[in-house]
């Protein structure tokens, strides 16, 4: 194949699912595999550059899918760019999802349902323009499909090649660290007998320094930032040894974009939010100025989690005995509309407790949580029950805020009109109910908390 190609995966397929677009009909599947594989774990290669962006999708059944969408344009000879042109062209590439987004919304994916890669003229209409017109492009490639070499093995050996060179890289730095502590320990040990030789750090001034800065780990930091980096690889995150995290692609795209962003920004640089301007707006609004504040509110987010968790599993359980009775009250109303309240899907995997201020697809999909929930309030009649005034902000930042000033009545407003609802419930509901209501207390009080700078002080963490 001669030339640059792009290649799209996106998860906006429609019913479909995750598909794969192509300006040429060249490729194979595999092939394209193979490419959108190595961006997935290092965003510029040799022959290629890639950007990507967190996409959400409503479909029909109202199921919301979401997942990373990548654009890779290959073909390239990166070795022949300067970093300016590299970030030239990632912005030239960033600037499609746009007309991705369009084009997304408006092909006929049932049509084309069997099909994982779909090869689309606009594609190639794209990388016609200008700012694509001066490339250099990989000739070596051109070269070997010419002479009929399968172009999927020649990817995958030079993959396995640049891993054995990492690889190679990494053992020759952790020989050499192993050399330095002996040669150190021999020195110190010449007027007296050898003490105990400390853990090397990590040699990279950056990631040191960021780690110290935000007051945690260099692993809980190189964590942090695979996560924030690319949420499909969470569960590496947390296994993934230190050596290999501070050389990880992905790990170093991020820490640059977060060392080159002042605070408050440089806490909302993860492609997952990137684009979520709602949640950037609610986050801002809830007050984050330094890396306590932008910590304490994740944390925050977190705990709301843990507690909407309890109350939708205690709510479940108390939802058969309090669904039959005649009481219209608000508060036993919201607890059986809760229990049926669908969350996004795969919401609570992976989660854990942040270490950085660093905000995550995590963050996000507790934000999208808690507006379902502000709504169901709202329906229910119990927002309006718990404001002084009954007036109910439809934002829930601006709901949060007032539900602060009412704290010291919610649980007043909670139990007193449980009496009755007591009187309608079988005997073996009492307990359910109670221990819903209960739920609901917490979670409300927990809710009316937000004010980070109070949070961090009363030792939530």
């Amino acid at each position: 194949m001669a030339g640059l190609c792009l290649i799209i995966e996106t998860p906006c397929a429609g019913d479909s699912g995750h598909r794969f677009l192509s300006s040429s009909p060249e490729l194979s599947e595999s092939e394209i595999t193979c490419i959108a594989t190595e961006a997935n774990r290092v965003p510029v290669g040799a022959t290629y550059i890639s950007v990507s962006r967190e996409a959400r999708q409503l479909l029909k059944n109202s199921t919301v899918r979401e997942g990373t969408e990548r654009i890779i344009l290959d073909g390239i000879e990166i070795g022949r760019l300067q970093p300016p042109d590299i970030n030239s062209l990632k912005a030239a590439l960033t600037s499609l999802f746009s007309p991705l987004q369009a084009l997304a919304e408006t092909m006929d994916w049932k049509s084309n349902e069997r099909s994982t890669v779909i090869v689309r003229s606009e594609l190639q209409d794209w990388i016609d323009h200008p700012k694509f017109r001066d490339v250099p492009l990989m000739t070596t490639m051109v070269n070997s499909v010419q002479s009929g070499r399968d172009a999927a093995s020649t990817r995958e050996r030079m993959s396995l090649a640049r891993r054995v060179v990492w690889a190679a890289a990494i053992g020759a730095t952790a020989m050499l660290l192993i050399a330095t502590v002996i040669l150190v320990g021999r020195i110190l040990s010449r007027d007296g007998d050898p003490g105990p030789v400390p853990p090397v750090p990590p040699d990279n001034a950056a990631f040191q320094e960021l780690a110290e800065d935000w007051g945690c780990s260099p692993e809980e930091l190189g964590a942090s930032l695979l996560r924030a980096a690319n949420w499909d690889r969470r569960e590496e995150a947390g296994i993934a040894g230190l050596d290999s995290l501070v050389v990880d692609g992905q790990v170093l795209a991020i820490i640059e974009k977060v060392c080159t962003t002042s605070p408050p920004d440089q806490f909302l640089v993860s492609p997952a939010i990137e684009h979520q301007d709602e949640f950037r707006r609610f986050v801002m609004s809830l007050g984050i100025n330094s890396r306590n504040d932008g910590l304490a509110l994740r944390r925050w987010l977190f705990a709301s989690w843990q507690k909407l968790s309890s109350l939708k599993r205690d709510a479940s359980a108390a939802r058969y005995f309090l669904s039959g009775i005649k009481v219209e009250e608000p508060f036993s109303k919201f607890i059986v509309e809760v229990s049926q309240v669908g969350l996004d899907e795969g919401i609570g995997e992976g989660f854990r407790k942040p270490a950085t201020p660093l905000f995550d697809r995590q963050d996000l999909m507790i934000y999208f949580a808690l507006t379902k929930i502000h709504q169901v309030m709202r329906d229910t009649g119990v927002a309006q029950a718990l404001i002084a005034d009954g007036h109910v902000e439809s934002d829930l930042s601006k709901f949060i805020n007032t539900l602060r000033e009412s704290r010291t009545t919610i649980v007043a407003k909670v139990w007193i009109p449980q009496g009755v609802v007591y009187g309608e419930v079988t005997e073996n509901g009492a307990a359910p109910v109670k221990r819903a209501l209960k739920s609901l207390e917490e979670f409300l009080m927990h809710l009316s908390e937000h004010d980070v700078g109070a949070y961090t002080s009363r030792g939530f963490e």
